[in-house]
């Protein structure tokens, strides 16, 4: 069995006999050609959308560990207002947001009777419970809190009676 191929000369003048694999090898299309250039194209699309998806993963996870999250921090006049309409739920809950997002009374001093205010509230609900189930330790370190939050509430005062009522405790 004859294994040439007579392979023609791109001028068209004569040509030579050639092996099947290498004429093969030698004759490519246009078509051939142009699938080529387009597959190097996808192919770098391909690695270009790798590489930003890669980076972009990246910089998710950095944010993510990083926890850079934007906590809102709830103004006075916000936790004012949910005292005076009875909302304490509101105003405990804005207050350790606002402890969360990294607010405290010594970096604002506006803040001070209103913090107290919220500390006393959530103090004297953990204080009720220790005393409630005999934790008898606990519920005295927890008076010293309750004592300082009541000195620092000032004339917010009026709200420490509803406080005590909810709470059904006389302190």
């Amino acid at each position: 069995m004859n294994n040439n191929v007579y392979v023609p000369r791109p001028d068209g003048n004569g040509g030579y006999k050639a092996p099947k694999r290498q004429a093969q090898i030698r004759r490519k299309s246009k078509a051939d050609i142009k699938a080529e250039g387009k597959s190097r194209v996808f192919n770098a699309i391909i690695i270009v959308l790798t590489i930003i998806l890669f980076f972009s993963t990246m910089a998710f996870l950095k944010d993510v560990t990083k926890k850079n999250t934007y906590i809102y921090k709830t103004p006075v006049s916000s936790m004012l207002y949910n005292i005076q309409n009875g909302d304490y739920t509101s105003l405990i809950r804005s207050w350790e947001d606002n402890l969360e997002a990294g607010s405290t009374v010594a970096k604002e001093p506006d803040y001070k009777e209103v913090y107290a205010l919220a500390e006393y509230g959530k103090t004297l609900f953990r204080y009720r419970v220790y005393t409630e189930h005999g934790y008898t330790e606990k519920a005295a370190e927890l008076t010293e809190i309750l004592d300082k939050d009541l000195e620092d509430v000032g004339e917010l005062d009026f709200a420490v009676s509803v406080f005590n009522d909810i709470v059904g405790l006389d302190y």
